[in-house]
């Protein structure tokens, strides 16, 4: 609880666009862009760094290499004007919010589609969607992943990835799916007849992040 409301003082509405997602480039940004990491014990880093979407994984340049940060260490992260803060090990960014509340979203590479075909010559469609991978397969178990330069002037190849969604309401230092047995199964029995009406009179859609982003407004009563 504390981690996230420290959080939450720090954080603000993202803007920065994203961009195509294949699997020779397989982060959210059109490249590495300068940013600010926080730390849980109190520092900051400054570099060039993006998202990587296998697993939704911090990446940031030192010079030319790209390597992968620890989750595990990061309060929140600032790329342009976009916010992210580590959840499950992943990058969860904020869409909109405020100091006591704040809808996030969790964006990952949809990797399934490059199973559905069979290998070729007798190889099994996982080993031929692990091959396509070429920024993702050469990071497992090492400090670093590859050369910027290099996966950049590649960039242009490569099979286009799907991305899945996921959003949760972050609020008062609980996380809650953004669904509605996702919200329903952690709110205390007295609320959940109406959190119920709640939903029935905001016509909340709940694919929809301006839709989801009302449901602040429940929190915060």
């Amino acid at each position: 609880m504390k981690k996230i409301t420290i959080i939450l003082t720090i954080i603000l509405s993202s803007t920065l666009s994203a961009q195509e997602v294949t699997t020779n480039w397989p982060y959210i940004y059109n490249d590495f862009t300068k940013g600010t990491v926080y730390y849980t014990d109190g520092k900051k880093t400054e570099a060039l760094m993006n998202i990587h979407l296998l697993r939704s994984k911090l990446h940031y340049l030192d010079k030319e290499i790209i390597k992968e940060a620890k989750n595990a260490d990061i309060l929140v992260v600032e790329i342009g004007n976009d916010k992210y803060f580590a959840f499950n090990d992943q990058m969860l960014k904020v869409i909109s919010g405020t100091q006591t509340g704040f809808l996030g979203e969790l964006t990952v590479a949809d990797l399934s589609s490059l199973n559905e075909s069979g290998g070729a010559y007798g190889a099994s469609s996982n080993s031929m969607a692990t091959r396509k991978l070429t920024s993702i397969d050469s990071q497992a178990g090492r400090a670093y992943i590859t050369n910027h330069i290099e996966l950049k002037n590649n960039k242009g190849g490569g099979t286009l990835l799907s991305v899945s969604k996921k959003y949760y309401i972050v609020s008062n230092g609980e996380i809650y799916l953004a669904t509605q047995k996702g919200i329903d199964s952690k709110l205390p029995e007295e609320r959940r007849s109406e959190f119920k009406t709640f939903v029935k009179n905001n016509k909340i859609k709940w694919k929809t992040p301006e839709s989801l982003v009302v449901l602040l407004e429940f929190f915060d009563e």
